[in-house]
């Protein structure tokens, strides 16, 4: 599998926040509800973003 390195940074930086959320403190509703809020949950954006780009960029169908 071949990536960019800004697909690879995503990725990494995707693990890193798993990571540190699995590790964290279970949240209590209203605590998730404010990371909700603050738009802090959303950890796959970043990563997502790079990945779209990446694949609009190659030429040709892309299966």
């Amino acid at each position: 599998m071949v990536a960019s390195r800004k697909v690879v940074d995503a990725a990494e930086k995707l693990m890193a926040a798993i990571e540190e959320r699995y590790s964290a403190p279970n949240l209590t509703l209203r605590e998730f509800r404010q990371l909700a809020e603050r738009g802090e949950l959303n950890l796959f954006f970043e990563f997502s973003e790079a990945c779209r780009h990446e694949l609009a960029s190659i030429p040709g169908p892309v299966r």
